[in-house]
């Protein structure tokens, strides 16, 4: 194993950690720039914004029963 192998996969085991969430939205950049919070170690990183994921806490669906026979 190289030096250049060795270091891009300690590198890629470190930003794999790091992304373990749940994360904040603290401020959103210009050109796709967006600073995200760790809730659990506060530490502040800035991403693109495109390779974030939505997460909705708590929504419930109300689900109405149709009767689709003939009547």
């Amino acid at each position: 194993m190289t030096i250049q192998s060795f270091i891009r996969a300690r590198l890629r085991h470190f930003m794999m950690l790091s992304w373990l969430g749940p994360f904040e939205v603290t401020h959103v950049h210009p050109h796709g720039v967006v600073e995200i919070r760790s809730l659990d170690t506060n530490r502040i990183f800035k991403v693109n914004g495109h390779r974030l994921k939505h997460f909705f806490e708590g929504v419930v669906w109300k689900v109405d029963d149709i009767d689709l026979e003939d009547p």
